[in-house]
């Protein structure tokens, strides 16, 4: 405790005598301005989980500091869950003091934070100045954010891209990557690992296409690291023999990265869903002299009536997120998901068998809605076997390899012991 009041009040001091004169303002000379790009590491929540992008402007002539932030949104607005699904998320910028900035980082989200110095050109300098200072305007400062194509990493990303005559992009749009956007929803989002989950079966094919670098700067530390290796241009676009454009590396705040975890694909999901059916199933086939056959039947009952009406929520939630994404979200990468062939809406239908294995006293002849069920089962039983085959032969370009492994086979299970107690109250009410 001793030892974090001492760095604290080190960053006081060191902070009090560089902004002592404020932020950098509008009325400030653009060529006594220096420019650093500040990468901040992985924290532990969701909205910390791709690093973070800031631009710092130092006025060498006043000692004024301006961190510029394009990451701030609120948890506070009542509408925030239903604006990040629909796409219309509000973001804005802000000029964030340094004092502010390195306490939280350290004290609070306890992220590191790594600077480097952007070496511009007079010209590239005053450019960069004028399309931050309008940024902050206002009416300017608000944006509609997009976690791959525009967020705090793409807009200063883009601005430099302006002002270094287009190198950026044309440097790096054509070399692709070595991972996708798939990658990083799993690898990064993977904590808690429910989260990667249910975006991984949620998110299509555009997770799979290939990546270019240029748009792989979505995320802070690839910006960094391809900035690394781009020399400094002139004001004609040219490379400068012998320069970087990032320069005087300097560690702000000396923490660890919170790392991601490595993907894990969940044979959990597999292996508990299919004992459960297997084991509700087999206890209610014991014969009727046996002296538990009611005990074993009312304990077979409870277990299918669970896993069965899990799968139906699991399954109907899912396939109603999906179709509701596809007509009103904004989010692309929410569209025509080739999961869909797996999880309908209609099958929260499902629920119904469930509920009738516990409640039901006698077989009955199958209602209508339970008619109704059962062609709905056999219907995914006709459309899974085509699903996973034209995943198979790349006639679906989504990866979809994991839910055939570990989520087909339980669907499969479960519409199956459908079919199955339809023909036999379907016998027995006869």
């Amino acid at each position: 405790m001793f030892k974090k009041l001492l760095v604290f009040a080190f960053l006081l001091l060191v902070t009090n005598s560089s902004l002592a004169q404020g932020p950098v303002t509008s009325q400030s000379n653009p060529e006594n301005i220096d420019y650093y790009l500040l990468t901040v590491g992985l924290g532990e929540g969701i909205a910390a989980r791709y690093g973070h992008t800031m631009i710092k402007m130092v006025d060498r002539t006043n000692l004024r500091e301006s961190n510029i932030n394009w990451g701030m949104f609120s948890f506070a607005d009542p509408y925030f869950a239903m604006n990040f699904f629909l796409g219309h998320l509000r973001y804005w910028v802000i000029d964030e003091s340094s004092r502010h900035l390195y306490q939280r980082y350290r004290f609070y989200e306890k992220r590191p934070v790594v600077s480097e110095k952007i070496n511009l050109t007079t010209m590239q300098k005053k450019q960069l100045f004028d399309l931050i200072m309008e940024n902050l305007e206002p009416e300017n400062k608000y944006f509609w954010y997009q976690y791959f194509y525009k967020n705090c990493s793409t807009i200063p990303r883009d601005y430099l891209d302006q002002v270094l005559s287009g190198n950026l992009m044309k440097r790096f749009e054509n070399e692709i990557s070595d991972t996708n956007f798939r990658g990083y929803v799993r690898v990064n989002l993977n904590r808690p690992p429910i989260v990667a989950f249910f975006l991984d079966i949620v998110m299509n094919d555009r997770l799979d296409e290939p990546l270019p670098k240029w748009v792989e700067m979505f995320y802070p530390a690839k910006l960094r690291e391809y900035l690394l290796t781009l020399p400094a241009y002139d004001d004609d676009g040219k490379p400068v023999a012998g320069s970087q454009l990032l320069t005087e590396t300097r560690v702000i705040v000396d923490l660890e990265d919170v790392p991601p975890d490595p993907w894990r694909v969940h044979p959990w999901f597999l292996g508990l869903n299919l004992l459960g059916l297997i084991f509700g199933f087999g206890l209610l086939q014991i014969k009727q002299e046996s002296k538990y056959r009611l005990i074993a039947n009312k304990l077979g009952s409870i277990s299918l009536a669970t896993f069965m009406g899990f799968w139906s929520l699991f399954a109907g939630i899912l396939g109603l997120t999906m179709t509701v994404s596809w007509m009103f979200s904004a989010h692309l990468d929410l569209y025509h998901n080739a999961n869909l062939f797996l999880f309908w809406p209609v099958d929260l239908l499902f629920l119904a068998p469930s509920v009738s294995l516990l409640f039901s006293k006698k077989p009955g002849a199958p209602s209508c809605l339970m008619q109704m069920i059962y062609y709905t089962a056999m219907a995914h039983l006709a459309v899974i076997p085509l699903w996973v085959l034209a995943c198979l032969f790349g006639f679906i370009s989504q990866n979809c390899n994991w839910v055939i492994i570990y989520i087909a086979p339980v669907a499969i299970a479960h519409y199956l012991l459908v079919v199955y107690f339809f023909h036999k109250r379907k016998t027995e009410g006869g």
